[in-house]
């Protein structure tokens, strides 16, 4: 199903992009890879039906035997190696529960909250987090175009920023260097802010660090699954164990220490900005 990989304007890309066809974020990521010559597919509801009527038959989806959403989704879940999700703020309603979906089917999750960043930086993030974990077949969702107007620009832009650069689960470029798994808390911090936009950088440099907790939900789970992939480093506990002087410290509590040190770090990195925005 869909085409040969595409090699538009530098690097070939070997991710497959598997959607629904359903309005918005799935239809943009479509139309991203059909331009660019990416392979695609993905199965759509029986009668090819979407938000804005028939999905037309240009799009090589396959068609499932059933109307149910669950089931149709789930499909799509399960043939990929990874879902992300495309949302404005935190997923609600169908985009939460599909994200829900993937985590009882232990399969990555990214979301992309677009409120946070802009189109070249969520490409980046997604390449980031294709190349981490290996992603060979990319489901794609996220919010539908009758919820959210913007949802299909951004998204498009998202990919046209991915598809860009080379985008492989192997990783064959020099640069992949970067994605080995850091081995002290000062090269973890290092990875944070290379990977967060500066958006949200500001945005953690604002806060108090009572504050910390109340950070976006899904900019916590973005920073948790990195933070829990690369505390399989025994070296990486080792440095948060001295940094925080306790020898017996447990995994779980490493997260929290280095969230700490990405905040002190970025206040003093932005803290002209945090002082601007009214800290």
């Amino acid at each position: 199903m869909g085409v040969p990989c595409g090699t538009r304007q530098g690097g070939t890309v070997d991710v497959k992009i598997v959607s629904g066809g359903e309005t918005g974020a799935e239809r943009a990521a479509l139309d991203a890879a059909i331009r660019w010559g990416v392979p695609y597919g993905g199965w759509v509801r029986k009668g090819r039906k979407t938000e804005d009527g028939t999905l037309p038959v240009s799009y090589d989806l396959k068609e499932m035997p059933t109307t149910s959403a669950f089931q149709w989704r789930k499909q799509n879940i399960l043939y990929a190696y990874g879902t992300v999700i495309f949302t404005h703020g935190e997923p609600e309603g169908e985009t939460a529960s599909t994200a829900e979906m993937v985590r009882l089917n232990s399969r990555p999750l990214l979301n992309v909250d677009l409120s946070l960043m802009d189109a070249s930086e969520a490409g980046w993030m997604i390449r980031a987090w294709v190349r981490e974990h290996k992603i060979k077949i990319l489901n794609v969702t996220g919010t539908t175009a009758g919820k959210d107007p913007e949802i299909y620009r951004k998204v498009t832009g998202a990919f046209e920023a991915a598809f860009q650069t080379e985008m492989s689960p192997e990783g064959a470029d020099p640069a992949l260097a970067k994605y080995s798994l850091p081995k002290t808390v000062d090269e973890a911090v290092e990875r944070l802010i290379e990977e967060l936009p500066v958006k949200t950088r500001i945005l953690i440099a604002r806060m108090d660090e009572t504050e910390l907790g109340s950070l976006p939900f899904s900019l916590v789970r973005f920073m948790r699954e990195r933070l829990d992939s690369w505390l399989d480093s025994d070296r990486l506990m080792e440095s948060c164990k001295d940094v925080s002087g306790d020898d017996k410290m447990h995994v779980d509590y490493a997260p929290v220490l280095i969230l700490r040190a990405l905040w002190t770090r970025l206040r003093k990195d932005y803290g002209i900005q945090a002082i601007k925005a009214g800290r």
